[in-house]
């Protein structure tokens, strides 16, 4: 090359900054290198070898905006100089780097050599030939330069003048700026890739964008071979920056391109005339071939027919002609309307999702759409009416959350050779006035596997011929082995399964609605299971079943059959797994339609699905060797019973119920609403995998003294892992005396993390165990809200069975965050048995909050600094303050300071609030400080805490402890209905006192009782307060009067609130109350003949309300197990049958309620009041025990969700519960007092009696 003398960058000269190397600048540039007149700016520097002057002077010869895809012939100019008289350097190049550009750009910056040989300075990066050119005396040379910016933005360059020698050694270097818009003509943007690079070009929208005539659109047609050359199968993006309208212009998307269109919300409006032949250009308004795909993204594509065109079938427009992928999303919308053959055809591939994503056909010539598969979801609308021949149809039809609505297509509404799937709870798929044509046709027919899942919706009507008086609306099975499963969706309209008559595919109904006729044909097989159907066809296995008018189908299962798979019965269980497992296993439940006696194990080697349907598995009471193995795949079972599963035999080293050994890989049992008993070793022992367990019940008690029985054990092996969750079971003990293991209700080992959840233990050896010295690794263990009793222990962690064997765990943590706990929690370290503090070993355990029948301090988290224990010294919960802590303890309770050692020499410090006698002693640590807590006081001000006459806000204990100290509140009266002021209170443990005229407040005197005591809150009040008095019997007695006279003897009126509790309005003067107690006849209340019922307790009147009124007759005819826990089913059914067990008439909506059960009308009631919506969409739980918290809002809905004044009492409520209304209207209401005065214990189980005591409050009182 010679004197390739200028780079690119000259051509910028919008901003040029030039600098000299070694030369002063000889005149004086402006701050940002511009000049006035358009001309670039000049620089001179003098090179430190020569004596030359060099001048650089680049001109814009561009008028006005310099836009994007314009191409500039000699835009820019450039003139290098060397003013001296002397030559300059010989071997001169000038480098160029674009140091700013828009993200994928590529400017041409063009200019020709010597040779006539045009290059791009933006791709070569320098100017000048590989050896350079000579700058001479005198020098003065201009070159011109052709640009164009491919796309808008900001463009930014950098060059230096350099010598070859010394190529590091610039000897002047600057910058240029340009700002590149959009052309106003421009309407579209086309980005691709040639030559591995990013290119841009823009094209105006105008004239179809058809230069030649040949009825293709250039945007994307110029990209082939020929133009621009684009790179086979790379993506090419078009962006539309305004709206364009294409007549009888086809958008040809060939050549294994990958082209999106992204409409920005712009509308393509595309008009289709009869002009050219079917398959040539302009024919069809979108081409798509089989190597290709298009993507449109928020397009508003509007395909029309021209005004002129008559629609026959002899004319060949049609809307999209796709034998590739289409694919529309992002709230693109395409309409069809009138073209003259088909809206859609071809034989690709179509996806339509997400909002407001929709296609709308209507009047065309042909087929709606026709395609290979086709795919619906996410939110997107299909909508097509007024077509001669079919609305859809293809090989796979799938929609999922979307909306199709086919309406007046002559044949049929949607036709697959493949399979139809319907799923989801968003979709919506209507066919109508359809399939008229000729004889009739059918509004759905396939030829493969038609499903229905999720709630889905399908309705069809007036399809077929009116006149022919069949029935055309359904789903027609049209091969063979064609199948139908509809499974917890709405079917409006029939499946006929009767136009081939030697068929073999199966229709299966379950959880569903159908409301038109169900045909089967030939040998195929119809299942029909707890759903709402017209009627069952002869043959039919039938379970759990009613008519449309709610009438309950009379259940029909073939002698022998147990499950049923995909629509095929089984005569035994084994059998249903192994197809359900096999290699041409298809998606689907085992249903199990009548108890199962196992003989021998069940394998579980993929994913499978039992739903127990309320029936009983049996293993061999005598062999530990049938059980279910889980060795890949999950296992999800639910709603069943298993029993006697090694139960007599004599050994403590079976495999109990379901097993996961640690040879498993990704193996995992999920099982709800379970009930497991008579079982040997565990009910679940997981060794490698994972585990969800849900609302099952868990009894141990296997019936022999030496068997070892645990619940769930997790864990156990050198090399496998474990995570797992158990949330609201019951796990309830053994009666085994075995002593060589523990009988655990969950048992962890190393090499687990599990969590815990509303899960009740009782009456075990031990409750929850957490293993160290089996398994590897960390052992994790959370709890959250459980009750566990264990007689030995409640919580444990253990790390070794003696001194000698060896820890194999690399820890162990524990955490406790809520519920209640009684027996030991402890740190069981090697042969030492004892309470053990958490360790550098390894062993944590951390209680963040919960209830215990012990002191678990030394566990506390850090962030909790008293201990509080009720004043009968049953409970001990932990706090951040000592407001917290005194709520938990209630009057008369104790609190502690935790402070480690120092705690044992402390201070005992009584709070006393000075009214109702209400004090709380706290521990105080020697050298510890007590912050006093904000009293209290209804109708007072709290002045203060005083310690010998001395107002304190807190307290340090002694540094030597042992000091005993008395801190009194000081109140001062704030009025109320007797006005007055006044102030009350003492001055601490040395002195009285306080200042300040007595209170207006009268004194309340109790007289002695005997056969029961009276309590009253407050002991004095002013006049018009309220006054509570509760009476508490004697075991034997009950109350015969209750009196309460002013200070002339008249007596005052009182309120019943309860059996034991009673209010009065206070008088201006001193009142006197008086109770009697009378022995309780011995005698046995009619109907009443409960051995676990005394007269005395304060559930009697409850439970023989409860028996004369048919609510409940015991769990035997001798007892009535009061404390025991009550399930949901049973809870529902009490408030049921008190509210006269009425007839309900909605469907049912749970999968584990079946009909026949004792509780079923009570659910389905409970769901028709709006009284419980179940546990999910689908489950009620029924065998899940009952809290407290449901059980008032159970209450609270039967009496339609009244408000309630005043705020909760109870710690445990939180405000944003579901359950925080419903308590606070039973306290309000005298339902409920609570467990404590400031506690309710919502998520503990509720028993029997306090069920029956709750309804009969509510009702009978």
């Amino acid at each position: 090359m010679k004197k390739r003398i200028l780079s690119a960058l000259l051509i910028f000269c919008m901003m040029l900054t030039m600098i000299p190397a070694a030369l002063a600048v000889e005149s004086e540039l402006p701050a940002d290198g511009q000049t006035s007149t358009g001309s670039a700016p000049v620089a001179r520097g003098e090179n430190a070898q020569t004596t030359a002057t060099y001048e650089l002077t680049a001109t814009n010869n561009i008028e006005g905006t310099v836009v994007a895809g314009k191409k500039y012939e000699n835009g820019v100019s450039a003139t290098l100089k060397n003013t001296a008289s002397v030559a300059g350097i010989t071997d001169a190049v000038l480098k160029f780097e674009l140091t700013e550009q828009p993200n994928g750009s590529n400017p041409q910056i063009l200019a020709k050599d010597s040779e006539d040989q045009e290059w791009n300075l933006a791709e070569i990066g320098q100017w000048g030939p590989p050896q350079g050119f000579s700058v001479g005396a005198n020098y003065d040379v201009t070159t011109n330069f052709t640009v164009q910016f491919d796309k808008a933005g900001t463009y930014t360059a950098e060059f230096k003048l350099v010598s070859v020698a010394k190529p590091d050694e610039a000897l002047v270097t600057g910058t240029m700026t340009i700002d590149v818009a959009v052309s106003e003509d421009s309407a579209i943007q086309v980005e691709y890739t040639k030559d591995s690079q990013s290119k841009t070009v823009y094209y105006t929208g105008l004239d179809n964008d058809d230069r030649n005539n040949d009825h293709y659109w250039d945007v994307i047609s110029d990209l082939s071979s020929g133009y621009l050359n684009a790179d086979t199968n790379e993506p090419i993006t078009v962006t539309l920056l305004d709206d364009i309208t294409l007549a009888d212009t086809t958008i040809l998307v060939d050549a294994r391109k990958k082209v999106t269109i992204n409409g920005n919300g712009h509308t393509i409006t595309a008009t289709m005339s009869s002009f050219a032949e079917a398959g040539k250009p302009g024919a069809d308004a979108v081409s798509i071939t089989n190597d290709s795909t298009l993507t449109l993204n928020n397009v508003k594509l509007n395909i029309k027919a021209a005004d002129a065109v008559v629609l026959n079938g002899e004319t060949s427009t049609q809307g999209i002609y796709n034998d590739g992928i289409l694919t529309l999303t992002g709230g693109t919308q395409v309409t069809i309307n009138g073209v003259s053959k088909n809206g859609i055809n071809g034989s690709g591939d179509i996806t339509i999702s997400g909002e407001n994503t929709k296609i709308e056909v209507t009047d065309v010539g042909g087929s709606a759409i026709k395609c290979d598969d086709l795919k619906a979801d996410e939110g997107a609308t299909i909508t097509i009416s007024n077509t001669p021949y079919h609305g859809i149809t293809g090989k796979n039809v799938a929609i999922q959350n979307a909306t199709v609505s086919v309406d007046d297509a002559d044949y049929i509404g949607i036709a697959a050779t493949g399979d139809v799937s319907v799923t989801g709870e968003g979709t919506n798929v209507t066919v109508q006035n359809s399939g008229s044509n000729g004889s009739g046709y059918p509004a759905v027919r396939v030829d493969g596997g038609f499903t229905m899942t999720d709630r889905a919706n399908l309705t069809m009507t007036g399809n077929g011929p009116a006149e022919s008086g069949a029935d055309f609306n359904a789903v027609r099975l049209n091969a063979v082995e064609a199948t139908a499963t509809v499974e917890g969706a709405s079917l409006n309209g029939g499946i006929d399964g009767t136009t081939i008559s030697d068929r073999t595919g199966s229709i299966s109904v379950s959880n569903a609605t159908v409301t038109g006729n169900i045909t089967n044909g030939g040998s195929a097989s119809t299942v029909l299971l707890n759903s709402q159907i017209n009627k069952a066809p002869e043959g039919a296995i039938v379970i759990g079943c009613t008519d449309t008018t709610g009438e309950k189908i009379e259940d029909s299962v073939s002698e022998g059959v147990v499950a049923v798979y995909n629509g095929t019965p089984y005569t035994s269980l084994k059998q249903a797994v192994e197809a359900a497992t096999g290699d041409d296993a298809k998606t689907g439940d085992i249903t199990l339609v009548a108890d199962v006696s196992l003989t021998e194990k069940i394998s579980i080697t993929k994913d499978v699905t039992i739903v127990g349907n309320g029936k009983t598995i049996a293993g061999k009471t005598d062999s530990t060797e049938v059980y279910f193995e889980i060795t890949a795949g999950t296992l999800n079972i639910s709603n069943a019973k298993l029993t006697g599963f090694g139960d007599t035999a004599a050994t403590q080293t079976g495999f109990g119920v379901f097993k996961i050994p640690n040879t498993a890989s990704n193996a995992k049992i999920i099982a709800s609403s379970l009930t497991v008993e008579k079982f040997n070793r565990a009910a679940f022992d997981v060794r490698n995998g994972a585990f969800e367990i849900k609302d099952c019940v868990i009894n141990c008690d296997n019936g022999q003294e030496a068997a070892l029985t645990k619940g769930i054990v997790a864990g156990y092996d050198t090399t496998g892992t474990v995570t797992g969750s158990v949330e609201g079971c019951t796990i309830t003990g053994s009666n085994s005396t075995y002593e060589g293991w523990s009988s655990n209700g969950i048992e962890i080992s190393a090499g687990a993390e599990v969590k815990i959840s509303n899960t009740r233990i009782d009456s075990m050896k031990g409750g929850i165990s957490v293993a160290r010295n089996y398994g590897h690794g960390e052992a994790k263990v959370t709890l959250e809200n459980c009750t566990v009793t264990g007689k030995d222990y409640a919580l444990r962690i253990f790390e070794s069975n003696n001194s000698s064997e060896p820890v194999t765990g690399s820890s162990a943590s524990l955490t406790v965050q809520g519920g209640a706990y009684t027996g030991d929690v402890r740190i069981s370290r090697k042969d030492a048995d004892t309470n053990g503090e958490n360790n550098a070993n390894g062993s944590t355990i951390t209680v963040t909050g919960g209830s215990f029948d012990s002191s678990v301090a030394q566990y506390a988290d850090s962030s909790l600094q008293y201990e509080a224990v009720t004043a009968d010294g049953k409970q001990f919960t932990y706090h951040k303050t000592v407001e917290e802590a005194i709520a938990a303890a209630g009057s008369n309770g104790k609190i502690t300071l935790i402070a480690g050692e120092s705690a044992e020499k402390a201070d005992t410090v009584t709070l006393d609030y000075g009214y109702d006698n209400i004090k709380y002693t706290v521990k105080v640590p020697a050298g510890e400080k007590l912050s006093l807590p904000t009293a209290n006081r209804t109708g007072y001000t709290f002045q203060g805490w005083y310690l010998n006459n001395s107002k304190i806000t807190e307290y340090t204990a002694a540094q030597e402890g042992g000091q005993t100290v008395i801190i009194t509140a000081q109140w001062s009266y704030s009025g109320g209905s007797s006005g007055g002021g006044g102030s009350s209170g003492g001055g601490g443990s040395s002195s009285g006192g306080g200042g300040g005229s007595s209170s207006a407040s009268y004194a309340i005197t109790v007289d002695k009782a005997t056969g029961g005591t009276v309590k009253v809150s407050p002991t004095r009040a002013d006049k018009g307060d309220t006054v509570t008095i509760t009476v508490s019997p004697n075991s034997g007695y009950e109350l015969d009067t209750l009196t309460v006279t002013d200070k002339n003897g008249d007596e005052l009126s009182l309120t019943e609130k309860s059996d034991n509790k009673f209010t009065f309005k206070m008088p201006g003067s001193k009142v006197t109350i008086e109770a009697t107690f009378a022995k309780v006849s011995e005698q046995t209340t009619p109907g009443m003949s409960f051995n676990d019922v005394s007269t005395g307790v304060y559930y009697y009147n409850a439970v023989k309300w409860a028996v004369e009124n048919g609510i409940t007759s015991g769990t035997s005819a001798t007892t009535f197990s009061p404390n025991a826990s009550c399930t949901r089913a049973q809870m529902v059914t009490f408030l049921w049958r008190a509210n006269g067990s009425p007839k309900a008439t909605g469907a049912n909506p749970f999968t584990d309620v079946q009909a026949g059960s004792y509780y079923y009308d009570a659910v389905l009631w409970a769901v028709e009041k709006g009284i419980t919506s179940g546990t999910s969409a689908t489950t009620f739980a029924p065998n899940a025990t009952v809290t407290r918290g449901q059980t008032v809002a159970f209450l609270h809905r039967a009496n339609g969700s009244p408000a309630a004044s005043g705020n909760s009492p109870f710690t445990d409520v939180a405000s944003s519960a579901y359950y925080a209304a419903a308590v606070q209207w039973a306290v309000a209401e005298g339902v409920t007092s609570g467990t404590s005065a400031t506690t309710f214990a919502p998520a503990a189980p509720c028993t029997r009696a306090q069920i029956v005591t709750f309804l009969y409050r509510d009702m009978a009182e």
